[in-house]
């Protein structure tokens, strides 16, 4: 006999079901769960959950987004009422039986499906990342769907689950120089006029930095997800090339202001070994306003074995552990209103909730930000 959170689990899928016109559901090996910021559900959805959790437990591996406070370290002083409703949130995802994750990179530190596996995951970037360079099958699901999902083991075999609606026909190729805000800007203006899965050809080997810019990107604007940045075995029946001066308008559009009070990096969230990459190209340079890094606590505990807190203090370089700054109180509570970031995702979210954006490259944030 079903109990209320699988009833509640089945309602979603159904519903789900109706949408896609397609009853088959699919055995799944993980779900990735968004909206779990407080921020974002307020006590509506604490008391949903607090639902669900009298009787729900996940039947899969299950990890969980980032929050919308540090409950750790309370370092930006948001207030207390705040982190108290995001610690109950947190426990209730624990006590279901989820990772003490907290990420919107789950494939960093946290157990990989295999590849060709079916998921069911939430986070628009992860979602990407996880179709393109991971090689799984997984829709972008809801906060909801997903955590149906996770509760029965399933989902509704539709879309990117099938074989037949992931191949690519259409091509674009960009021959320019690259970096991480360049292949944001890049895979955003090609996401805005796509509709089925497609290739980039690239000319360099890309680091993990840049491709979590590219899955990203994509998410945001986006409801292809999936890409690949190979050409070859692919039925490609187009190929468009892409100029540096095509992305111009992306980045007038994204780029808000000239300066900023802070600034924000780890969208998505940065793994120590990004993290180390970035402090050991600081070279004895410190800021001259807060950054503020955001990360799993993974990375924070990596970090600090590596490198003195109080230090990178010194230098005003702080982490946001566990959690997103876009669906935060954080700025809110600094009294910010234009912000730094190298992210094209992280500046669309924070140009639609009324936060100026200076956009530029991490190199460039390094040269003009820091002496």
């Amino acid at each position: 006999m079903s109990n209320f959170a699988e009833n509640v689990a089945n309602k979603i899928l159904e519903a789900l079901s109706k949408f896609y016109e397609n009853n088959k559901r699919i055995k799944i090996i993980s779900a990735h769960i968004s909206g779990i910021s407080y921020e974002n559900i307020g006590d509506s959805g604490l008391s949903f959950l607090n639902d669900i959790a009298r009787d729900g437990k996940f039947s899969v591996y299950t990890t969980v987004n980032p929050m919308g406070a540090d409950i750790y370290d309370n370092v930006f002083n948001l207030n207390e009422k705040f982190i108290v409703k995001q610690k109950k949130i947190a426990e209730i995802y624990l006590r279901m039986g989820a990772v003490e994750s907290f990420t919107c990179t789950p494939y960093d530190y946290f157990s990989l499906p295999k590849r060709g596996s079916h998921v069911a995951w939430a986070e628009s970037s992860a979602v990407v990342y996880g179709n393109s360079f991971l090689k799984l099958f997984t829709n972008k699901e809801s906060a909801l769907s997903a955590l149906a999902s996770s509760i029965l083991g399933e989902t509704i075999y539709s879309d990117l689950h099938i074989k037949e609606n992931r191949k690519i026909t259409l091509a674009f190729k960009y021959k320019d120089r690259i970096n991480e805000l360049i292949l944001g800007l890049l895979i955003y203006h090609i996401g805005k006029k796509v509709e089925k899965p497609f290739t980039i050809k690239l000319y360099k080997e890309l680091s993990s930095l840049e491709k979590k810019a590219l899955a990203a990107a994509l998410g945001t604007v986006s409801n292809v997800s999936l890409f690949s940045t190979s050409i070859k075995g692919k039925e490609v029946k187009e190929i468009f090339e892409i100029f540096k001066n095509d992305l111009r308008k992306e980045y007038e559009e994204l780029n808000t202001c000239e300066k900023g009070e802070v600034i924000i990096l780890g969208c998505p969230h940065l793994n120590h070994a990004e993290i180390s990459n970035f402090l050991r190209r600081m070279d004895g340079r410190h800021f001259k306003k807060d950054c503020i890094i955001a990360c799993c606590r993974e990375a924070y505990k990596n970090i600090i074995k590596l490198y003195d807190q109080s230090l990178l203090s010194k230098k005003r370089i702080f982490f946001f552990q566990n959690a997103c700054p876009i669906f935060s109180p954080l700025l809110k509570v600094m009294g910010v209103k234009n912000i730094i970031t190298n992210s094209v995702k992280a500046a669309h979210y924070y140009k639609y909730r009324g936060i100026g954006v200076n956009l530029k490259k991490l190199e460039d944030i390094i040269e003009t930000e820091s002496e």
